[in-house]
């Protein structure tokens, strides 16, 4: 009797492991189109006007490789219409500077990953490829923020090689251009999540 309830006890610490080993592989951050670069990805996720933006500022080559370690945050279709990029096009120095704002170039961050580096502050400033320092924020709902202008992640963790997309509600704006009015007229932040 002693050997059958040791048996079952057992069984049931065997099978209380791989359940918890199964809830756990469902809470891991997604890990997506790891063998496509940066360019392959924004482009199967349909962000296509951050890639004619990319393309317009020549850009596009920068995530045509698979050994550096980026985070992007690229911005929605709907966050970057016809009329922005058009406003946005007319300096191609100030489009580009843009565009490196939203690349951290170091880690490849997940937003586990980030929230990591933002706890226990709440905050913390990340520098950019554009040089500027971009604060990430962590709201007490757990959700992030992203940037001057509070943009956030629609969609988490698009893994390319060893870098991550996170595709936000808007472009991620400086302190330099939070008070530009045609930038935030022009260039709207979709809803958030």
């Amino acid at each position: 009797m002693f050997q059958r309830l040791g048996k079952t006890i057992i069984l049931l610490f065997v099978l209380v492991n791989l359940q918890l080993n199964f809830v756990t592989t469902l809470l891991e951050e997604p890990k997506q189109n790891t063998q496509e670069s940066i360019a392959d990805a924004l482009q199967a996720f349909g962000l296509t006007n951050f890639v004619s933006l990319l393309c317009k500022s020549q850009l596009l080559g920068l995530f045509q490789g698979i050994g550096d370690q980026f985070t992007v945050f690229a911005p929605t279709n709907d966050a970057l219409p016809q009329n922005c990029r058009q406003l946005l096009e007319t300096n191609i120095t100030s489009l580009e500077n843009l565009l490196l704002y939203q690349i951290i170039p170091t880690g490849g961050f997940t937003t586990g990953n980030l929230i990591n580096n933002i706890q226990p502050a709440r905050t913390a400033n990340f520098t950019t490829l554009e040089g500027s320092r971009l604060p990430i924020h962590l709201l007490h709902n757990g959700s992030l923020r992203i940037g001057y202008n509070n943009v956030s992640i629609l969609r988490a963790n698009i893994v390319a090689f060893s870098s991550v997309v996170q595709i936000t509600s808007g472009l991620t704006l400086p302190s330099y251009l939070i008070n530009n009015k045609d930038v935030l007229q022009t260039c709207p932040r979709t809803v958030s999540s």
